[in-house]
């Protein structure tokens, strides 16, 4: 198949046969309900914690998660050579969350620039097992064209942002899209914004258009404790699944 300099397919449409995010449409509908009661499940725990142990709860577990991923670094359980090696390194946010090996996305290798295939992002599995989802740090000024890379390459449709560009003074995203009705070039894609709307306090959502014409969708200011929003975005998501 011929590709461009993205590394993706000359002309991507939300209409033409590719991989996304949601591999296939069709397993949108079949995993809905297993995802759905897991999700139940998950924030049944989550209100039981807090209404029992408050924060203290969240903060154990965040410290028992830090330990046992320190373990897997000191151990090489799972290797990590790619974000490691000195041209990745500073790719990464931080020096010891870096993705290991064997869920690594790569991106297209570009001739003659050593490293190019690099994004912080690992593959995440679905309900069913099967991958559907990427896992990606929010992009650093200079590695801000690699996530765009990443969005088309791997024909990415909807974003779900995590964080705020800045938190307790820090910043934890590079903003990667246009002010609204802009158009900016990242890398080799063009990108421009199409619309903003605001659901609630709780989050935003913009869609953009990329050079291809994908339109991604993404959710800003989310707390991630907060059962309500998580709750609102899946009902959205759902809501709007089978237009993706």
């Amino acid at each position: 198949m011929e590709t461009n300099e993205c590394g993706g397919v000359p002309s991507l449409t939300r209409s033409s046969n590719h991989r996304s995010m949601i591999d296939h449409p069709q397993k949108f509908d079949r995993d809905m309900s297993s995802f759905e009661s897991k999700l139940e499940v998950f924030l049944e725990i989550y209100e039981k914690l807090k209404s029992v142990e408050n924060e203290e709860a969240f903060l154990r577990e965040f410290i028992r998660l830090k330990a046992q991923s320190a373990g897997y670094r000191e151990q090489n359980t799972y290797p990590a050579e790619s974000g490691q090696l000195s041209v990745n390194r500073k790719k990464n946010r931080f020096k010891d969350i870096i993705p290991f090996e064997y869920t690594r996305v790569s991106l297209h290798v570009i001739e003659g620039i050593e490293g190019s295939d690099y994004v912080n992002a690992n593959y995440i599995q679905g309900a069913d097992g099967s991958v559907m989802y990427i896992a990606a740090q929010g992009p650093l000024p200079h590695t801000v064209s690699d996530f765009w890379r990443m969005l088309w390459y791997h024909n990415i449709e909807i974003v779900l942002m995590a964080c705020k560009l800045v938190e307790m003074a820090k910043p934890k995203c590079e903003r990667y899209w246009p002010p609204l009705n802009k158009t900016v070039s990242f890398g080799p894609i063009t990108v421009t914004t199409i619309h903003e709307e605001e659901i609630g306090k709780e989050f935003i959502i913009r869609d953009f258009v990329a050079e291809c014409g994908g339109v991604s969708f993404v959710f800003l200011s989310l707390s991630l404790y907060l059962a309500a929003v998580l709750m609102r975005i899946w009902n959205y998501i759902r809501a709007h699944g089978k237009c993706y």
